[in-house]
């Protein structure tokens, strides 16, 4: 039962007040958007493309589908730092993955795997990834193979980089910059194509968006949905949101996605260069999607979080791949937020620490598993 017990994290209710009530200087508070649809899709890249996996996982029952570059299987280095060694090389076995998403779903911890049937699955993995090993991709591939016939994998002659058209160094050496490379085709335009069944638009766009002025790109108060986490949710202040014009005049043509940056390629650590190279900018603007943009901050919490990393292994807590993983609870949040539109800052949902105990059913299996609350 322990191992489901999450200890609440306090913070000094002035602090606490200070913070709901004073908005970063320079970002909007979030507001609801009216929006097409009351489905999202997700995406990321390295540590944001494990981040988008996590929180896809949590709560699949808002996201038709998912597109990750450079990732690794699911909770492939959970238990702590020192297992990501072997994950980051490729070494894990898929079946521990499989197995432990499965104890989460019995669990309640995330929601139904049973969803990922008709989700779609697009995957894309640089055979000269010297950060991520290529046989990561493989794994990832296979993890969601267990779960849905709806999966395709995307190689090419690229390095640890999201592979863009435009922008970005050779594709080849990628490792380096703004996180993004020239590799004749789109990542991003590929992977939110398979998505949507091949219906998108692809953009015509020829120069990168770095050169181009900010219209439509917003900094929005992140800080508001940190409470009541500690420190260690290595949370930006800050979030992106990205909004065409055209969504601007009318967002009920528009759809959500979610965009999880790679280590180092927060705001913090390089500004907009990430965000505006990586092609999201010129596929919201040709499909009408609004795009935000969660970011991590530095912290001297664990290691890996100087370099602006989501979270790999755990150190937000053992929890960190499920509902109650604080960075997946915080990216809820804002997104629920834009979707309904809440307004009450007490709306703000946080997930309990949960206990998996035993309920007897006289009907069915006397060993059935019930998850509680825990006040």
């Amino acid at each position: 039962m322990n191992k489901y017990r999450q200890l609440d994290s306090f913070i000094i209710l002035g602090t606490f007040l200070l913070t709901i009530s004073t908005v970063v200087e320079g970002a909007a508070r979030m507001k609801q958007i009216p929006l097409r649809s009351h489905k999202i899709s997700v995406s990321g890249h390295s540590s944001g493309a494990v981040a988008a996996t996590q929180f896809y996982l949590s709560h699949s029952d808002l996201i038709d589908g998912i597109a990750v570059f450079s990732t690794m299987q699911y909770h492939c280095a959970g238990g702590g730092i020192v297992r990501l060694v072997p994950c980051l090389r490729g070494r894990k076995n898929v079946s521990e993955s499989v197995d432990k998403a499965r104890e989460y779903d019995r669990d309640g911890l995330i929601d139904p795997l049973e969803n990922l049937k008709a989700r779609k699955h697009y995957l894309h993995h640089g055979s000269r990834d010297v950060i991520i090993h290529f046989d990561n991709g493989v794994h990832a591939y296979e993890f969601f193979k267990q779960f849905s016939d709806n999966v395709r994998f995307h190689q090419s002659d690229s390095n640890h980089a999201v592979p863009t058209k435009h922008c970005g160094i050779h594709c080849m050496y990628g490792t380096v910059g703004s996180g993004c490379s020239k590799c004749d085709f789109s990542a991003v335009f590929e992977g939110l194509n398979y998505i949507y069944d091949g219906t998108l638009q692809e953009p015509t766009a020829t120069t990168c968006r770095a050169a181009q002025p900010n219209d439509g790109i917003k900094l929005v108060d992140q800080s508001e949905f940190l409470f009541p986490f500690d420190s260690n949710v290595s949370l930006n202040p800050e979030a992106v949101l990205y909004t065409p014009r055209q969504c601007r005049a009318n967002s009920s043509m528009c759809t959500l996605h979610v965009a999880f940056h790679g280590c180092r390629h927060s705001i913090q650590n390089d500004g907009m260069e990430y965000i505006k190279c990586s092609g999201y900018i010129e596929m919201a603007d040709a499909n009408n999607m609004i795009v935000l943009f969660p970011q991590i901050k530095q912290s001297r919490v664990d290691t890996i979080t100087l370099f602006h990393c989501w979270d790999l292994h755990g150190y937000t807590g053992p929890l960190y791949g499920t509902k109650l993983g604080s960075q997946n609870q915080v990216v809820y949040n804002m997104i629920r937020r834009i979707m309904n539109g809440y307004s009450n800052d007490n709306e703000i949902r946080h997930w309990k620490p949960l206990a998996v105990v035993n309920e007897v059913d006289d009907e069915e299996d006397h060993n059935k598993k019930k998850v509680v609350a825990i006040d």
